[in-house]
């Protein structure tokens, strides 16, 4: 059989606790260093949300200033929060242009369907002229630079004056 002299056992004792002791550092190292990793691929995913973020936040920025011309086109359809009473002096004014005389008998709100911007503004309008003025002043109603449309326009003949007179209804949407 064979036999270990003792410097031999030492050796090996030495051998042996040192590799036992490499291997627990390299575990050690490893687990450190694995840690390290996890903890750096967590930091690299919060970056990338963070940058996605920020990509996303200068898109919708730069929508809003490529927007803003034809945002503000787009208002101007609209009848004002404080513009009724301009308004109205805008169609008694057009009134006068065409040689027809403006009566505004009513003026109401109403909340506008599906919308919590914008209500509609129903405006009753009588007014009396020459046949041409009357024609022409329901031409530029229909033209008006707004969203709305006329509802139920009626021209008749106006025995009192020899003219024509016209009835008609105007629906205008209003930001609220």
């Amino acid at each position: 059989m064979f036999t270990f002299e003792s410097n031999s056992k030492k050796f090996l004792l030495i051998a042996v606790a040192f590799n036992i002791f490499a291997a627990g550092a390299f575990g050690l190292i490893f687990f450190q260093v694995k840690g390290k990793n996890e903890h750096v691929s967590n930091l690299i995913n919060e970056i990338d949300r963070a940058v996605t973020q920020e990509q996303t936040l200068s898109s919708i920025k730069a929508l809003v200033q490529e927007t803003e011309k034809n945002r503000a086109k787009l208002a101007d359809y609209f009848i004002g929060k404080e513009g009724v009473v301009s308004f109205i002096e805008e169609l008694e004014a057009l009134g006068s242009r065409t040689g027809v005389e403006v009566t505004i008998d009513a003026v109401e709100e109403k909340v506008s369907a599906g919308s919590t911007q914008t209500e509609e503004l129903r405006l009753t309008l009588h007014f009396g002229g020459t046949w041409s003025s009357v024609v022409q002043y329901i031409g530029l109603l229909e033209l008006l630079p707004i969203e709305g449309r006329l509802e139920r326009v009626a021209v008749s003949s106006n025995t009192e004056t020899s003219g024509w007179r016209g009835d008609t209804v105007l629906l205008a949407l209003r930001l609220q």
